[in-house]
This record gives structure tokens, C-alpha cells and sequence, in this order.
């Protein structure tokens, strides 16, 4: 890949819903980049462990993204490391990363020290919608448009068998069913985990 601007999402995906590809395309659109990336991470230390494993989230991000050219899920480019790792190969490679998150996860930026350990980033956050402040001291804002779903709406769902197709990614409805459904014993850990 030759180097070139690239937007970078990070998160868990547990699971992908329509909410994250929106704002990745979004802000893939907005900046002009060539590229999307989706990091998969094992987890985050401001939230809970996440419900599915990371090899099933990475599965139904590719079943998501696929076919589509702009974006890529950063496994498939033989990236397996977290978000941090990630921009940083990225950036040693020559590309230019703009690493894109949701309002709800931009609060967190300073807990974990997300500013410094993205040096060479740009950091841009999108404001979900009904979010009244939307922003981060210091983080650019893009105006984006993202539907208002959830992760936790989706795994409760499931989990109580009520399907929320409308928010899944069509390639992965099934499969979402399948991994977050009460017949796999989620109940407790869907509930209990914290909003994504």
C-alpha cells in the first residue's frame, strides 16, 4: 500500500453495528481519505470484558465491510495489535492516520492516556446524536451523522431473542443472533456490560 491518508476506528465491535460503519464512512468522506480502518481490540480498561471473542467481532467486521473498498479490517492487513500498535505501524509505514472516535469514547481519551500514546494522530471525535456537549477538549469535531444505536441495545436484544436487524450490518445478522443469543448463556453478560 502506498502511504496515503488513513481514517482509523478502534473499539471493541461487540458487536459492528451500522452506528460505527456510519461514522467511518463518514469521516473517511469528510477528511478524504483513501482508506478506512477498523482496529478490533481484545478490550478496553474502562470498560468490561467484552461478550464475544475478539476472532468472532474481527469475523463479523469482515462480513460487514466486505466488498466494500474503502474500508478494511486491520487483521486483513496484517495488523494484530490495538489501536495504539496499530496507528503507530501505520504511521512508521508513511501513511497519514487520523484515528476517528464516538463522542462516548473521546471521554475516555485522557483515562488511558490516549493523546500521548497517538502521537502523530490527528484525533477527531463525531458526536452522536442527541449528545448534547459532543466534543473533547483539545480533539477536532467532524461533522458527521450517525444513527443512534448501540452495542448494548443490540446484545440485549439477543440475548432476549428479539432480533434489532435494522442496526446489524445484513451480512452479519445471523451470525449476531447466533453469538449473542441466550442460548449461548450471554444473558448476564450482555446485561452487564457496560454501553459500547
Amino acid at each position: 500500500m502506498t502511504a496515503t491518508r488513513l481514517v482509523v476506528l478502534g473499539g471493541t465491535f461487540d458487536p459492528v453495528h451500522i452506528g460505527h460503519l456510519s461514522l467511518l464512512r463518514g469521516a473517511r468522506k469528510v477528511l478524504d481519505a483513501a482508506l478506512g480502518v477498523v482496529v478490533v481490540e481484545d478490550g478496553h480498561r474502562h470498560r468490561a470484558v467484552p461478550v464475544a471473542p475478539v476472532q468472532d467481532r474481527r469475523h463479523l467486521v469482515q462480513l460487514a465491510i466486505d466488498g466494500d473498498g474503502t474500508l478494511s479490517e486491520a487483521s486483513q492487513m496484517g495488523i494484530d495489535v490495538g489501536l495504539v500498535g496499530a496507528v503507530d505501524h501505520l504511521r512508521d509505514l508513511g501513511h497519514e492516520v487520523h484515528v476517528v472516535f464516538g463522542s462516548d469514547s473521546a471521554r475516555h481519551l485522557d483515562r488511558w492516556n490516549g493523546r500521548q500514546l497517538l502521537r502523530g494522530a490527528e484525533l477527531w471525535v463525531v458526536p452522536r446524536q442527541g449528545d448534547a456537549d459532543g466534543g473533547c477538549p483539545g480533539v477536532g469535531r467532524l461533522p458527521v451523522l450517525v444513527p443512534a444505536v448501540s452495542a448494548t441495545q443490540i446484545r440485549l436484544a439477543a440475548a432476549a431473542r428479539r432480533r434489532s436487524q435494522a442496526a446489524v450490518p445484513p451480512p452479519c445478522r445471523a451470525r449476531v443472533d447466533c453469538l449473542y443469543g441466550a442460548s449461548n448463556g450471554v444473558d448476564d453478560r450482555a446485561t452487564a456490560y457496560e454501553s459500547a
